[in-house]
């Protein structure tokens, strides 16, 4: 208890973190079709801030997802999907 009388008390993990880090996730999905065709599309954006206070480290990550069915008669259908994904992260490189 001396020890800390003399050395003084800091609370670091509060000087050096915030009381939060936002986070937000947003979801678009759109299907429909027809006895001949089918379409999927689907849209996502999540985002993180940091923990810490005096660093401004951030992640976004996009994903798009299309899908779309054919069918061109009884015995062919044309199927395709599409991937697009794109993340952004400005955190040090020494983390995983």
């Amino acid at each position: 208890m001396g020890y800390f009388h003399l050395a003084g008390y800091n609370n670091y993990q509060k000087e050096i973190m915030t009381d939060f880090a936002p986070t937000q996730q947003h979801d678009l999905s759109v299907s429909g079709g027809s006895d001949k065709s089918k379409f999927f599309v689907s849209l996502s954006h999540f985002s993180k801030m940091s923990i810490l206070r005096y660093r401004n480290e951030k992640f976004k990550r996009y994903n798009i997802l299309m899908k779309a069915d054919f069918k061109v008669n009884d015995w062919i259908s044309l199927d395709e999907k599409v991937v697009f994904n794109s993340q952004n992260s400005d955190k040090p490189h020494f983390y995983n």
